[in-house]
């Protein structure tokens, strides 16, 4: 006999079955329809891109300048204000006339100062035991050697003595002034004098001897006048200047290197 609580049981499970095939197919149907919308493949390769760059029109500042000039003229009435200022290049530097000639006239500078035989000097110099002396007008650099033993002259064999006389080896003469003769000579080499310790004095060492200050005698040059250390100011054209009635040279940070040319004719090593 088919009682209540079983057909309320098959019931219940018909139900269930039918919302859970429903719920199913809805859920299908949600997942195709979201599916066609979000992803849309297009295989059409004729498609082509392009892009236009715009680009301000670069004028330079006398062409500028001069198509303004033309309107005021003609009665447009445009005025020259900051707020016309045409468009620079970028990376281009621009540079008035006097800055022209300023950079030509350091190039030109630099051009003469040194000589067409300018060489970096390569030979061989050791400072040690090297001795100066000033005799004669000329200040001298020169090695004491031993030249070899003699007798010396006495009234009696007893009396004689065994000596060792030296010998002068002179390597450079430099001659001793107070002003500066003629005109400027070039440099004609790297080296442009000897210093106090008997080193040569590269005319590229400025930073070597910047410690050194106004007072400091570093040494002197191939045309005999002393270089002192550092100085505000720049000096004449070759780098010297004139302190009590003494022509010198000295160092400055407003040149790159010791000196310019030389004051009066150098000697060459």
């Amino acid at each position: 006999m088919f009682r209540t609580r079983d057909f309320i049981l098959i019931f219940v499970a018909v139900v269930f079955l039918v919302m859970a095939i429903g719920a199913t197919l809805l859920s299908r149907t949600n997942f195709f329809k979201a599916g066609s919308e979000v992803v849309m493949i297009t295989d059409n390769d004729d498609i082509e891109y392009g892009a236009t760059e715009v680009i301000p029109e670069k004028i330079s500042r006398a062409d500028h300048l001069a198509s303004m000039r033309e309107k005021i003229a003609a009665g447009k009435g445009i005025s020259i204000s900051a707020a016309t200022e045409p468009i620079i290049v970028e990376g281009e530097k621009e540079v008035s006339g006097e800055e022209d000639e300023s950079v030509e006239e350091q190039e030109k500078e630099v051009d003469e100062m040194l000589c067409a035989s300018y060489t970096k000097y390569k030979g061989a110099w050791s400072p040690f035991g090297l001795q100066t002396e000033v005799t004669e007008g000329a200040r001298v650099f020169f090695f004491e050697t031993i030249a070899g033993y003699e007798v010396t002259e006495a009234t009696s064999s007893a009396d004689r003595v065994m000596a060792q006389p030296m010998k002068k080896d002179v390597v450079l003469q430099l001659p001793v002034r107070s002003l500066p003769v003629g005109m400027p000579t070039c440099l004609y080499s790297d080296v442009v004098g000897i210093a106090q310790d008997g080193s040569l004095i590269r005319n590229n060492e400025v930073g070597l001897y910047s410690v050194f200050g106004s007072d400091t005698l570093i040494g002197y040059a191939f045309d005999g006048f002393p270089i002192y250390g550092k100085v505000k100011e720049s000096g004449d054209k070759c780098g010297g200047s004139v302190v009590n009635g003494q022509y010198r040279y000295s160092l400055s940070d407003q040149r790159e290197f010791i000196l310019n040319c030389f004051s009066a004719p150098p000697v060459r090593m």
